[in-house]
C-alpha cells in the first residue's frame, strides 16, 4: 500500500515536470523496495513442517480411547461391507 501510494505520488511529481533526482519520495520507494523484498525473502525460506505420525503412539491413544467407553477394537486389515458392525 505504501510502495502503490508513494509511485503514484512520484508519477504525479514527474508529470508535473519536477525534478526527481534529490527528491525525497525516491529515497522512500527505495526503502520501501528494500522491506519488500526482506518480506519475500523470510517467506520463501520459511521451512515447511515435517508431519510424522507415530503409529505406535497412536494406536495407544485410540486404544485408551476405546476400553474407556468400553467398546471391542477396530478390527485390523479386514475388509468390512457396509451390512457389519463394529459394535
Amino acid at each position: 500500500m505504501a510502495y502503490a501510494i508513494h509511485s503514484l505520488y512520484y508519477i504525479l511529481l514527474k508529470t508535473q515536470g519536477q525534478d526527481l533526482s534529490e527528491h525525497p519520495v525516491r529515497n522512500e520507494i527505495e526503502r520501501i523496495k528494500g522491506y519488500v523484498e526482506k518480506v519475500k525473502l523470510a517467506l520463501n525460506s520459511q521451512e515447511k513442517p515435517n508431519v510424522r505420525i507415530d503409529k505406535t503412539a497412536t494406536q495407544r491413544i485410540i486404544e485408551g480411547q476405546r476400553s474407556m467407553r468400553g467398546s471391542k477394537p477396530i478390527p485390523s486389515g479386514e475388509h468390512m461391507n457396509y451390512k457389519e458392525k463394529i459394535d
